[in-house]
């Protein structure tokens, strides 16, 4: 599954990215948190706005979303047909989603070393979707899968780094969220 939404109590919600974005989601006051695992597709095709309307039916009011480890504009060179696709399936969701394509055409620049590639902005693309759902609060990590830290090891596992290095494919990043013990 690629998004969870529970009111249980001490009962933890984890997603497993490798370059995706991983999504926390939680209003404490209702005692409802979700998670879910937006990659390009899954963000496009409306997880975010379904997990969201899950957690709205479980009675959340005042959503604060945490943005996890995931690739960033500067490491996410993609094609022209990714790009119109994602725009597409804005156009097809935007009266449910709020997102407009225009809006979503700003998530890509044209790569500076490359003119017929992209450079895209999936967190900036999952934001548009919180801020349109209405969640206010929006935190991000900042963190980059894809780029290494100066002269140290990379910090996360990203599949997009293993491939383009041959590398074995062979490891995730785990978020997990939960609901604190009910007092008494």
């Amino acid at each position: 599954a690629d998004g969870m939404v529970t009111t249980m109590p001490e009962l933890g919600l984890a997603i497993l990215t490798a370059d995706c974005l991983p999504l926390l989601l939680g209003d404490a006051r209702a005692g409802v948190i979700g998670a879910c695992h937006a990659g390009w597709r899954g963000a496009a095709r409306g997880i975010v706005q379904a997990t969201l309307a899950q957690m709205h039916t479980a009675g959340a009011k005042n959503i604060t979303a945490l943005i996890g480890p995931t690739i960033r504009q500067t490491s996410y060179q993609i094609g022209s047909e990714m790009r119109a696709e994602i725009i597409e399936s804005q156009k097809e969701s935007q009266q449910a989603s709020g997102v407009t394509p225009d809006s979503v055409a700003a998530c890509f620049i044209v790569d500076p070393e490359e003119d017929d590639r992209y450079l895209f902005d999936l967190p900036g693309y999952v934001r548009l979707q919180l801020a349109a759902a209405g969640v206010r609060q929006i935190a991000d990590c900042g963190e980059d899968t894809y780029a290494p830290t100066g002269t140290e090891s990379p910090r996360f596992f990203s599949h997009r780094r293993a491939t383009h290095a041959a590398a074995p494919d062979s490891g995730r990043q785990i978020s997990i969220i939960s609901l604190a013990a009910a007092p008494g």
